[in-house]
């Protein structure tokens, strides 16, 4: 058991030291993001000088968005690769969770199922409970959700 305590918490540091990469890339690239769009929405605004002040706003959002998407998508492949080259060691062991890591997913999920398998760990709960728990969370957010939707 202290052992997989040990291996929690170094998981943990190593998590850290990720999502702390992340975050810098991705506060790096925010600039360049901003830059792109009012440039963007300039350009198209002289485009369509004569369309009204609501259309002109509205075609910029649009291509903001779009914009957005497609640097998002970007911004998490460079944040990944920068992972990859500065800490090789990391990206090693656990490639699955940098990428998810480096797109903007909710991953309190993971945070939950490692705060369970410390809790395991410490012998707070059984590995069972902790399941039954995290099944039963996921159940809810990703199944009743939908069928209530539905009704």
């Amino acid at each position: 058991m202290e052992s997989d305590l040990q291996k929690n918490e170094e998981l943990k540091k190593d998590m850290k030291i990720i999502r702390d990469t992340v975050a810098k890339c991705r506060s790096d690239g925010k600039d360049n993001i901003n830059a792109i769009e009012e440039r963007t929405k300039a350009t198209k605004a002289m485009e369509v000088a004569n369309a009204s002040k609501d259309e002109v706003d509205e075609m910029a959002a649009k291509i903001a968005d779009e914009h957005a998407k497609k640097a998002e998508s970007a911004a998490a492949f460079e944040i990944e690769m920068h992972i990859m080259t500065e800490l090789p060691e990391l990206y090693e062991q656990y490639p699955f969770l940098i990428k998810r890591l480096s797109k903007s997913i909710d991953d309190s999920y993971l945070d939950k199922f490692l705060k369970g398998i410390e809790e395991v760990a410490k012998g707070e709960k059984s590995l069972a409970a902790v399941e039954l728990n995290f099944g039963l969370e996921l159940k809810k957010t990703f199944i009743d959700s939908v069928l209530d939707k539905k009704k």
